[in-house]
């Protein structure tokens, strides 16, 4: 809760100085103030609404059914009819990663993707382990995950179809407790 607000107030104080350092009359004139606090106000009730579990923001808005119905959703849009139900089983605890941000390192993570062994177009469910960092390069952007004690395994995470990433035991709880 205090991150937050001091998160707010900085993006507060860099908007009043880059608007004192605006020199063009015509800027401030179409600047509507009322609709940036506003939308500062918004920002501030979502983050407010949020649970945090050790650092990590946990949405209350959502269920454990919103997450397997999204689950079920990428799966179903992207592998066969005969996959279907072998995959959703093995991601049962698992949420969508939606974008980059949201990958939390220390979680385990599995990965929707082409099968780059075989060079063949079949799409496979790849366990990668737990994530420990995100790496940027020329080629990518690589996700960096250990799989058993001294085995690091990557992933370009622009190639993947979809990002799963567990969910702890309390996350789960916090989850199900919105379905009472």
């Amino acid at each position: 809760m205090y991150n937050s607000q001091i998160i707010m107030h900085r993006q507060l104080k860099k908007l009043t100085k880059d608007m004192e350092d605006e020199d063009t009359p015509s800027s401030s004139s179409t600047l509507n103030i009322q609709e940036l606090l506003d939308s500062a106000e918004d920002k501030l009730d979502h983050l407010q609404k949020t649970q945090w579990i050790n650092g990590v923001p946990v949405q209350q808005m959502k269920t454990m059914e919103d997450i397997n119905r999204e689950v079920f959703e990428v799966i179903t849009r992207n592998t066969p009819p005969e996959m279907h139900q072998n995959y959703c089983e093995k991601l049962i605890g698992y949420r969508v990663v939606h974008e980059l941000p949201e990958l939390h390192k220390t979680k385990f993570v599995k990965v929707l993707r082409y099968d780059t062994k075989n060079n063949t177009n079949q799409i496979k469910l790849q366990a990668f382990g737990i994530m420990l960092t995100v790496k940027f390069s020329d080629t990518g952007t690589m996700v960096v995950c250990l799989l058993m004690p001294k085995f690091i395994k990557q992933f370009k995470y622009n190639d993947a179809i979809a990002v799963f990433q567990k969910l702890t035991d309390d996350e789960q709880l916090l989850l199900s407790m919105g379905e009472l």
